[in-house]
């Protein structure tokens, strides 16, 4: 909280902790997720926002391309200007921010969780094949 003392921002800045049940509400009232991760196992938060449609902002690094596809908007590390672009250009383009809602419903499709014990179970398979 210092830097955002600092910075002068900390009366638009709070932290607070959410319950799990009540992230799809507000990535459903959100006008956009940013997730300025260096890393991440996966990145089920970017899948949650996708299915709830609100249009994604995300570093580029990490499994973020890969999850994202060409569903969200990137950045590169510590490329402030770029972010900034990305933010002003969703609150102010709505044609922008339906397209990547859409795209966002439609990678999410990719991802399910029937999906992920299928590819699972497939590993297990050629593992235990191989002994």
């Amino acid at each position: 909280m210092a830097l955002f003392d600092r910075l002068g921002i900390s009366d638009k800045v709070f932290q607070r902790f959410i319950e799990d049940g009540q992230l799809p509400s507000l990535f459903r009232n959100a006008l956009t997720f940013v997730y300025p991760s260096l890393y991440e196992g996966f990145g089920l938060p970017i899948l949650d926002a996708f299915c709830a449609g609100c249009p994604v902002i995300l570093s580029n690094c990490s499994c973020f391309p890969e999850v994202g596809g060409d569903a969200a908007l990137y950045f590169d590390e510590g490329d402030a200007e770029t972010l900034r672009n990305h933010v002003r250009a969703l609150l102010k383009d709505d044609s922008m921010r339906k397209t990547l809602i859409e795209r966002g419903y439609a990678r999410a499709e990719l991802f399910t969780w029937e999906k992920c014990a299928e590819k699972t179970a497939e590993v297990y398979r050629r593992i235990c094949g191989k002994k």
